[in-house]
Formats: C-alpha cells, sequence, structure tokens
C-alpha cells in the first residue's frame, strides 16, 4: 500500500460518504450509514496516511490550476442526513478533518424524501412478495435483500416524475406512509456546519438521476438547489455533487446546469482516483461503507480503483 500511496502521490482521491450512524440490517443493506467507531478508524488512517485537503483547494486546483499536496484527499458527505450534523462533524472536528457536505435540498426541506428507504422499510414490513416484482419480465424474488436490490435497481433509472407516481400508488396498495423514517438535518443543522468551517454544495432538490430527466428538468434541480443553500447560508459554494452519478446518470444538459449556477467542481460516483487531466466536472470519488474497514479501507484509498 505504501508503494502504490508513493506511485500515485500527484493524484487526488475523493471520498463518498452518505451517513454515520450504527444501523443493522436491511435498512442498511449498501453499508452506506457508516458505524461511528469504523467511521474514527477511517478519519484516523486517511489523517495518518495521507494529507486532508479542503474543497477549495479542490476548486483552486481543478478550476485554477493552483498545486495540491502529495497524497491529497477530500472528504465529502451527500445527501444531508441528521448524523451528519450530530455524529460525523463532531468527529471531524475533534481531528481538524474538513470535509464537505452535498445537500438534497428538498431532503432537508422536509418536501421530498429518500425513495429507497421506503423500498426497504416496506419490505422489511411485509416482505419481498408485497410489493411483487419490478417488471413481468424478471423472476419473482423471496429473499428481502435481493429484492430490495432489484427494486432499486429499476426505480433508479426512472424519471422523478414517474418513480413518484409508482411510490404514491404502492403507498396507497401496501396501506403504509410514503415517507421515509430516517431524519435529515435542518437549515439550523446547515448553518451550524458552514459556520464551523465545513463546505457545502448542492445534489439537487429531489434526489434525481440526471441522465434521464429533461433540459429544463436537470437545470432546475441543480440551479434550484445551489439557490436554495445561497438563500439559507449566503453561499451555495462551488461544487456539485451527483446523484448516483454513474457515467450514465450525469446527463449532458448538466454542464450547462452547473456553469448557470456558478459551479466549477462536479463529482461523481465513477470509481477512481484523479490526475491533473480530470475533467474538473467530472472529478471520480470512492464510495465508503461502514464495510471498509481496517486493510478493506487501506486496500480501497491505497489502489483506488
Amino acid at each position: 500500500f505504501a508503494i502504490r500511496r508513493a506511485a500515485t502521490a500527484s493524484t487526488l482521491r475523493v471520498l463518498a460518504y452518505h451517513g454515520v450512524e450504527k444501523r443493522t440490517g436491511i435498512d442498511n443493506l449498501d453499508g452506506f450509514q457508516v458505524d461511528p467507531s469504523v467511521f474514527e478508524r477511517q478519519i484516523d488512517h486517511v489523517a495518518r496516511c495521507y494529507r486532508l485537503v479542503s474543497l477549495q483547494d479542490v476548486v483552486a486546483a481543478y478550476a485554477e490550476g493552483a498545486p495540491l499536496p502529495p497524497r491529497a484527499v477530500l472528504i465529502t458527505f451527500d445527501d444531508g442526513y441528521l448524523n451528519n450534523a450530530e455524529i460525523a462533524a463532531p468527529v471531524l472536528l475533534r481531528k481538524g478533518a474538513p470535509a464537505a457536505f452535498f445537500l438534497t435540498t428538498g431532503f432537508i426541506d422536509g418536501t421530498h424524501t429518500p425513495w429507497w428507504y421506503l423500498i426497504r422499510e416496506w419490505i422489511a414490513v411485509g416482505g419481498a412478495a408485497s410489493l411483487g416484482r419490478p417488471a413481468a419480465d424478471m423472476p419473482h424474488v423471496n429473499d428481502p435483500r435481493a429484492s430490495i436490490a432489484a427494486w432499486e435497481r429499476y426505480l433508479k433509472i426512472m424519471s422523478e416524475q414517474n418513480r413518484q407516481t409508482w411510490i404514491v400508488q404502492m403507498a396507497e396498495k401496501l396501506g403504509r406512509p410514503a415517507h421515509a423514517r430516517i431524519s435529515f438535518m435542518t437549515w439550523h443543522h446547515v448553518r451550524d456546519l458552514f459556520k464551523q468551517g465545513f463546505a457545502l454544495g448542492a445534489h439537487t432538490v429531489r434526489h434525481v438521476n440526471l441522465g434521464v430527466e429533461d433540459e429544463a428538468v436537470v437545470r432546475s434541480e441543480i440551479v434550484g438547489s445551489a439557490g436554495r443553500i445561497q438563500s439559507e447560508v449566503g453561499s451555495a459554494g462551488a461544487a456539485f455533487a451527483f446523484p448516483y452519478g454513474r457515467a450514465t446518470d450525469l446527463g449532458t444538459a448538466a454542464d450547462a446546469a452547473m456553469h448557470a449556477a456558478h459551479i466549477r467542481i462536479g463529482l461523481t460516483t465513477i470509481h477512481g482516483i484523479n490526475r491533473r487531466t480530470t475533467p474538473p466536472l467530472r472529478l471520480r470519488r470512492l464510495n465508503v461503507t461502514t464495510h471498509y474497514d481496517g486493510p478493506a479501507f487501506e486496500k480501497l484509498l491505497a489502489l483506488g480503483g
């Protein structure tokens, strides 16, 4: 790992976190809610073997050509979970680690809910059979974990309008609420993060898949989320994190929308590390889960894809 770190010293690693909270069971199927003790060990390793940089450092490097220190690592969080403010931020402050928080503003406002947690809650309560199968040509799945994975793959590539129509219809059929039981920050928490020196960025209004939406929706999601942060905090930052963020989820209309919102850095979830030639609006990240502990986390960072 030390040899690999030395060989890639001129690159940038961007870690993509979501939440920091002790959660077990199928509602944390993907491990994106990282156990707090695991999170502390991960941050300690980064601080020991790499150089932590701020979002401002990365903007200066990729938008203005400024240098970055060797073995640079940027820590990011997506969505805006309450545990970001209550659990993750105190750890980061205690260890002197800068980080950037990318907000789905509809989640912060309470006007929208993360549909993937709804799917997990419904299956946890009613079992895999309660939702049936995503498409007629797909086999029936009886295992809850396999069912969740199949539904999330199916719904992820829908337009927001079609997905919300399905959610409402399914909630009525099951007699279940169409609001996920997971807590998000309020704007009070967001302002506190900003005052503490953390960077903020937009992550759309409704967590839509920009790769399947038309140009008007893409623009309203990017410009709208950045504008909402600006109105509440006084600064929307110069970076945007794509929801889902695979190559097929980015869309061609996003670049113009980011320029309109004065965004200079775009963060994907395409797995890998960034060289100086990586396009500033398509920076790669390493998705971090609670499963990356000890040597597994060291390997993730060192190899970087």
